[in-house]
This record gives C-alpha cells, structure tokens and sequence, in this order.
C-alpha cells in the first residue's frame, strides 16, 4: 500500500504562494517560481510560462533552493578555521573570525603600505592585498565593497564580470545599445541561419525602417571614422579619450527621437551606417582578415538569404572572444 499512501499525500507546496524570479547565475535570464510558505521558501523550480527556459533550469539554476542555509543542512552557517599546520577545522564565533580578519589586514597593510612610489610621486596604497568579487553581488553591495577597499588603498580591485565584459560594455554597447547578451536559446531553435559573430550585408528594409532606430536622425554635428581618418568626432588627442556630446538623436520639443521614415534625411541613422561601411569592399575584407573572396561571397550569400520575412538569421558571441586582448575592436 506504500505507493498508494505516497500518490494520496498532498504536495509540500500545496497552499503557498507563488512568485518567480530571475535566476540569479549567468546572463540567460531563466525564470523561477518560488513557493513561500509561512514566510519560508520551500520549493524553486523552473517557470514553465518562461519563454526563455520554458520550466528547465541548468544544473545552477536547479540548485539555487540550497542558497537559503536552511533549506541545506550541508551548508556551513558558521565560521571555521583551520590553524597554520592542523589538519582539522573547527568552529570560532564570528567575533573571533572577524577580529581575525581584521587583525591580519591591519598587519599586512601597516608592512606594505607605499606612500610614495620610486619616481617619489605621492601615492598612498598597498599592492600586497587584492580583493576579487562575484557576479552575483548587487550594486548596494559592490558600492560597499568598493568603498572600503579604496579606504584601505587597495588598487588590484578584481571582479570577475570585468573578464566577461571589459571590452563588450564598451564596443557593444556602442554598437547595439547594451553591453552584454543579445539572444538566448530560442532564437537559435528558429534561426534559419546562425553567425557566430558578424552582420548582415543586404537588409529587410520594412523591418529595419519601422521597428529599429535606423530612420532616426543624428545631431548633424557627428562625424564618423570615415570623414575622420578612422575616428569618430569629439576626439581629444591631448587627454586621448572623446567628449561624446555628438552622439545623440536629434529631438522634438515633447523630447521623442526624430524620424526620417523616407529615409531622405543626409543625418539618419541607416545613411550614416551606409556611409561607414562602403569603404569595406569585399577586397578590404580579404585583407584584413584573409579569408579568400570566394569564401567571403559564399557566406554573404548565406547571411543575404535572411534579408527576407520567412527566414531568420541570429548572431551570437561567447567567450571565446570577449577575453581577446583585443575584443573592444573585435566588437
């Protein structure tokens, strides 16, 4: 009768409430649904009415019920300490582990505390502690963090996003409006066509011309790398960085973007990409990267075939090339 009993007793959630979330790990954005019972968490799983993990989860997500301590009775909620030498670990209160911390901290900054350099430049930090932190902190706690680490001088401040998106925040934000994710899985299951990094050289001008910024129009003041030897206007070469005032839309007086929908306008957005790009000829392509111009025109077909409602192309990127000594010009 055991199985019977089993298939009569009601679910742990029956009774709570429901809320979802977002995964708190990678960039995915995979939803969860919390069950809250009594003012405890007692169950996470995956949203089925997610669009992006339709109720699947990764073995991180699967695993995020075991954040709470008590939901894990594996999880350490108290400090141990293993002394220099023992082979065991044993529990000490929080008091003794942070006067602990604290004392060693002070021991370490006091010895190596630089406050002047070898060229005799006023300099008032220490090289000898680093402090690296973790994707999953908040901003509250990253301002914290920051702050007192800069009140003790530490410069190597490390966190471990800053490998991830050092040169994409820059180049794609600068490119496509954000720094960091573009698709998810999906779009790979109905992708007819998928560029591992890239862009489209023909284009679906109903789409382009309604549903992007391609039809709005850019302050006239802004000049790009091709009417300015490779840069773009605003370049300070004294302070080596550029004042961004030009790079805006132009707007009417209820503050909205300004559009071109003849696509007449010499300043919106589509010409000046157009005007960009026409200097890289199929030739220049094969110089730069070497690819044979066969090769090349056989991808730009397949990407081409996409410029059309009935097929899509998705373009995606990974590490492989945000961590590139030079992925800022990758991007």
């Amino acid at each position: 009768m055991e199985p019977s009993k089993a298939y009569a007793e009601d679910l742990r959630t029956k009774g709570a409430k429901e809320t979802t979330t977002i995964c708190p790990y990678c960039g995915v954005g995979c939803s969860i649904v919390m069950y809250v019972k009594e003012g405890k968490i007692i169950n996470t799983e995956g949203d089925p009415d997610s669009p992006i993990n339709e109720g699947t989860l990764c073995p991180k997500g699967a695993s995020v019920y075991q954040i709470v301590g008590t939901n894990n009775p594996y999880r350490i909620a108290e400090p141990v300490y293993r002394a220099p030498g023992a082979t065991e670990w044993k529990k000490v209160s929080w008091d003794w582990a942070l006067d602990r911390i604290a004392k060693l901290v002070k021991q370490t900054r006091d010895k190596y505390f630089i406050i002047k350099n070898s060229k005799g430049q006023l300099v008032t930090r220490v090289d000898a502690i680093a402090h690296i932190g973790l994707a999953a902190l908040d901003n509250e706690e990253c301002y914290l963090l920051q702050k007192i680490m800069r009140s003790w001088g530490l410069v190597y401040i490390e966190h471990q996003a800053r490998i991830c998106h050092s040169p994409s925040v820059p180049a794609l934000a600068e490119s496509f409006g954000r720094g960091a994710m573009t698709n998810h899985w999906i779009d790979f299951r109905n992708a007819d066509l998928i560029l591992n990094l890239g862009g489209n050289n023909l284009f679906f001008r109903e789409y382009l011309i309604n549903y992007t910024d391609v039809s709005f129009l850019v302050d006239p003041n802004f000049k790009g790398p091709e009417d300015l030897d490779g840069l773009l206007s605003g370049y300070d070469e004294k302070k080596s960085s550029y004042n961004k005032s030009t790079r805006k839309y132009q707007l009417d007086e209820n503050g909205i973007p300004k559009r071109d929908l003849t696509v007449q306008d010499s300043n919106f957005v589509f010409r000046l990409l157009k005007k960009h790009y026409k200097r890289y000829t199929i030739e220049t392509v094969s110089n730069i990267t070497g690819a044979p111009k066969d090769k090349l025109e056989e991808a730009y077909k397949l990407i081409g075939s996409c410029s059309k409602p009935d097929r899509v192309c998705t373009v995606s990127y990974a590490m492989g090339w945000t961590p590139h000594t030079v992925g800022v010009q990758e991007y």
